[in-house]
């Protein structure tokens, strides 16, 4: 009686194995390319969340340096602190207080001195003024009793009424990888066996 592993069975096996490895490498390398690219979309957080934005003092309906933005209302901000744009395409950015923008609290006014961190490119790649709301914010809180601190709760109790616009991960590559590979395997060990007779 033959070994399994010499002859045609075995050379076979070891196709559907590399098969399955390029397979998976090139899932994982497509998946990792378009994070390294544009990054995750930001799902929405923060007090501020949901808000509109006033923009003032903008010359070319783009977000960019000398822009001043506006969210109205009393809230207290610390050093560091970042909000997370979305225009009208879906396009989210990021300005960071002491990176690429200047944030004043009261009115929460943001003074923008370079480029948004594009997180998610929408539909051009370019965080546009017309439709800009808040997603997200870090370090930023309504000032106590204020109607800062009573919107921030309607918002909230909206947004824990709404479904979320930000899908989870599914694991699609290593999901496909996983099935690619037991298809593989199945079609190797069904060879094998019609070999062996």
């Amino acid at each position: 009686m033959s070994s399994p592993f010499s002859g045609a069975g075995f050379r076979l096996f070891v196709l559907a194995a590399a098969v399955f490895a390029a397979t998976l490498l090139a899932a994982s390398a497509a998946e990792a390319q378009f994070e390294d690219q544009y990054g995750a979309p930001v799902a929405p957080a923060g007090p501020l969340a949901g808000l509109q934005v006033i923009v003032q003092n903008d010359t070319d309906g783009v977000v960019n340096a000398g822009d001043v933005l506006v969210i109205p209302g009393e809230y207290t901000v610390t050093e560091g602190a970042s909000v997370t744009l979305q225009d009208a395409d879906a396009t989210q950015g990021t300005l960071i207080d002491g990176q690429n923008a200047e944030i004043e609290e009261g009115s929460v006014v943001i003074t923008v001195t370079a480029d948004p961190v594009i997180n998610a490119p929408g539909a051009n790649g370019v965080l546009n003024t017309e439709g800009l709301f808040v997603v997200a914010s870090t370090g930023i809180f309504p000032k106590a009793g204020g109607a800062a601190a009573a919107q921030t709760e309607a918002g909230a109790a909206a947004e824990a009424a709404a479904p979320s616009g930000t899908l989870p991960e599914t694991g699609g590559a290593l999901l496909f990888g996983v099935l690619g590979g037991l298809a593989l395997v199945a079609t190797g060990g069904l060879s094998l066996r019609y070999i062996r007779r």
